[in-house]
């Protein structure tokens, strides 16, 4: 039997500057996935004038993306997270090297280094059902490793 539940998910995220000491992030929500990894694109290939396959490996940085329940401690603080990092007119941002735990129920477990937050939205939207809007933030990590 394979057990493939996904209760129990937390994630531990330290921000260089703006959480130093770390965060817990348990709140995610119902109708979008909590985490979720696009696939990595780590080779190319090409065909030579004759035909010939030409092939590379490249690096290729890890994108992440959380989903958060709207105004819950994991939102808000994810919310302070961007603005933190945001850069604007009179406004330099926390620069924050972000380093992240992955902890799943099933005891997976993953962890990712020089990362940085990329997306994230502004404000809360509603929902034309009346719901407001689960907030997903992006983050890019140079490094993961999983056991």
């Amino acid at each position: 039997m394979f057990n493939i539940s996904g209760f129990g998910l937390t994630v531990s995220l330290i921000a260089s500057n703006t959480f130093p000491v770390g965060l817990l992030l348990t709140q995610w929500p119902d109708d979008q996935d909590a985490i979720s990894f696009p696939d990595i694109e780590i080779g190319d290939a090409q065909m030579g004038v004759n035909g010939d396959l030409i092939v590379w490996s490249k690096a290729a940085p890890v994108k992440v993306t959380l989903s958060a329940i709207p105004d819950s401690p994991t939102d808000l603080q994810l919310a302070v997270l961007l603005m933190a990092n945001r850069v604007g007119v009179n406004k330099i941002g926390a620069r924050d090297i972000l380093q992240m735990v992955v902890l799943q129920g099933n005891n997976n477990l993953g962890t990712f280094t020089n990362g940085i937050i990329v997306s994230g939205p502004s404000f809360t939207g509603v929902q034309s059902t009346g719901r407001m809007k689960t907030k997903q933030y992006g983050f890019i990590f140079e490094s993961p490793y999983a056991i």
